[in-house]
């Protein structure tokens, strides 16, 4: 594939991921109670669940993650097993950008945040996962792109 084939199938990426960002709502847009009502539709965390890898849970007033599965305990609540468990957004929402703690919670390809009142969209594709601030390569954009 040539290279201008190789910019023309990514930009179609780009339009059609474009078009699914507009069916999504971004959580600086909503209130702290309309982001709990979507939390709750989620299964509730409790002690001795056997949970598997990506299954979501409720704690408290946040959803979170499985990355290892395990039977839950009291000391490994999703806050703080951060090992276990990594803080996410309701399907349908676009987070507000976190700095990652490491590879377990970083950004993946396509993966949307929301940064400085903007919509940016994880574009690396590479064996090391995005950690980098969606602003912070400009004039290169390696790692992420604004969407409009």
């Amino acid at each position: 594939m040539s290279r201008l084939e190789r910019a023309i199938e990514f930009r179609k990426q780009i339009d059609s991921n474009l078009k699914a960002t507009r069916k999504l709502v971004r959580q600086d847009e909503m209130t702290p109670e309309e982001l709990l009502e979507l939390v709750d539709i989620y299964p509730k965390w409790e002690e001795e669940l056997e949970v598997k890898v990506d299954e979501l849970y409720k704690h408290e007033d946040g959803l979170y993650k499985v990355i290892q599965g395990h039977t839950t305990q009291s000391d490994w609540t999703p806050d703080v097993a951060q090992s276990m468990f990594v803080k996410v957004q309701p399907t349908n929402v676009i987070p507000i950008w976190v700095q990652p703690i490491g590879s377990t919670d970083a950004y993946s390809f396509g993966d949307k945040v929301t940064y400085n009142g903007e919509v940016w969209e994880s574009i690396w594709v590479g064996e090391n996962v995005n950690t980098a601030v969606p602003d912070g390569d400009i004039p290169y954009n390696r790692y992420w792109i604004p969407v409009v």
